[in-house]
Formats: structure tokens, sequence, C-alpha cells
């Protein structure tokens, strides 16, 4: 029943309405869990909620058939851990007593979903916090939401080496449908001419594509570096010089147009 797409569906439907109704505060339930997220998590609740409506409506746009790696979710556990932490030490006044922003949180834990006051990491963050600063100080706390914040990168940018060959190959097969689509409008045009790259097949396709632009560029630079006036000072006056550099260059362009 669990791995029903229908009861998928339906907690999707569920999370999605409760995020909305913490997020914008409708009723007093809403403000209620609105704040149970700030007591959990500090100023990421509003990442929290905003995070509860994103991925659900992405999962039903999707249909479920892109699911989300797992390495998805720890980056963004690393990075929601990273910033709490981050946000608890800055509100940290006295470095010596690492365990108080968790004292503080349940002595003001009512106060808190009652919305009249807040936390800056939460639950989440004061954990850290007492950990990370019992181990290092608040100096070593810092440096602990930063590693953090950097390890979250590691897996959400990460692509696997199988997802990043088939990539390529999907562009390869790309490039192949586009210019199969390019010799059949260019034989369509012209039943009579034919394309370099259709004259063979196989490994020597892509060595034709690449060579015949490249020989007759090299061919149209010589006829042009010929009809230079450094070449030809001697033999005509610079006046006539442009003619025939024009018509060098008119010869080469329709070398070129005979061969695409």
């Amino acid at each position: 029943m669990i791995r029903s797409p229908l009861f998928r569906l339906g907690i999707l439907a569920v999370v999605m309405a409760v995020s909305v109704m913490a997020l914008f505060h409708l009723g007093r339930a809403g403000t209620l869990l609105f704040q149970a997220g700030v007591w959990c998590s500090g100023q990421l609740s509003w990442v929290l909620w905003t995070a509860g409506i994103v991925l659900p409506g992405w999962l039903f746009w999707t249909g479920h058939r892109d699911p989300m790696p797992r390495r998805f979710w720890i980056g963004l556990g690393c990075l929601a851990s990273g910033l709490a932490l981050f946000f608890t030490a800055l509100s940290v006044q006295d470095a010596r007593m690492v365990w108080q922003p968790l004292q503080v949180l349940f002595q003001t834990g009512g106060a808190i979903l009652q919305g009249t006051a807040s936390s800056a990491g939460g639950l989440l963050g004061s954990l850290l916090y007492g950990l990370s600063a019992g181990l290092f100080s608040r100096t070593g706390a810092f440096v602990a939401s930063a590693l953090l914040v950097f390890l979250s990168a590691i897996p959400l940018l990460y692509d696997p080496p199988e997802k990043l060959k088939g990539s390529l190959e999907k562009r390869r097969s790309q490039r192949a449908a586009f210019r199969a689509a390019m010799a059949e409008d260019a034989t369509l045009a012209d039943p009579g001419r034919t394309v370099p790259w259709q004259m063979g097949c196989g490994p020597g396709r892509e060595v034709w594509m690449a060579a015949v632009p490249v020989a007759v560029g090299c061919w149209a630079c010589c006829l042009w570096m010929m009809s230079s006036p450094v070449v030809a000072a001697g033999q005509r006056r610079s006046r006539k010089l442009p003619e025939r550099s024009g018509r060098s260059l008119y010869r080469s362009w329709k070398l070129a147009e005979c061969w695409m």
C-alpha cells in the first residue's frame, strides 16, 4: 500500500496543503505550524515550508518519472545543518556557554510557539552548536558550518560518469540528426547536388566534414595572398589591385559554393 502511486500522491498533496497553511499563516493552525518550524529550524523555517510546496509540486509535474536521488537529499541536509549552525553561532553572546542556546530554546519554547519569541537556529542549530563548540570552541563551530556548506555542494552538483556519458551520447545523436536533416534539405533543393559529407560513411565522414572547409579556406587565402599588393606591387599599378583582389575573392567564393 505504501508503494502505491495513489498513496504517494495523497501524501504529497497533504504535505503541500500543510506547507501552504504554515507558510501563509492560515488560521491558528497555520501559525502554530509555522512557529513549530521556527522552534525546530530557526530562521530556516521559511525555507522549510517553501520546500514543502516546491518539491511536491515538482513531483506532481514530472509524474514521478525523475525521482530525486538520495545524494540530493543528503546535500540538502548538509546545507540546512550548516546554515542552522552558522545562525546559532552568530546569536551566542558568551562563547563559554556552549549549551546555552539549547537551554534558552527549551525555556522560551512556549513563547516561540505563540509567536512572541524567535530562535536563530532552532533545535537543529542548538544541538550542532553544543557538539561543535564543546569540541572545537565557537570558532570551530564557524569552521564546521562552513565545512558542512562546502560538503553539501558535492552531492548537489556532482554528476555520475554514467549520466555524463549519456548526455554526451545524446548530444552526438542530436548533432547527427541535425546533419542528416541539413543534407536532406540540400538534396531536396537541388537533386543533382552532392553534399560533401554524403560522399562516404563511417569513420571518414567526420574527416570529410572537417577537411573540406579547411581546404577551401586555405585555397581562398592563397588566392587572396597571390593577388595582394605585396606580391603584385611590381606587376600592376596600385589602382588596379582592388579589381584583381575582388576577382580572386569572387573566384574563391564560387569555388567554395561548388563544394558546399
